[in-house]
């Protein structure tokens, strides 16, 4: 799945964020939110 929406990824086991192709983060979406420390990833 592709989406630019939380509320949509969020059903997601994991989330991989792509910058210029490449992975730059792979996690669940609340490890991903608390490496960040809000809601939005």
């Amino acid at each position: 799945m592709t989406t630019h929406y939380m509320d949509e990824a969020e059903n997601c086991d994991r989330i991989a964020v792509i910058d210029y192709g490449e992975i730059v983060a792979l996690d669940t979406p609340d490890k991903l939110k608390d490496a960040i420390g809000g809601d939005v990833v």
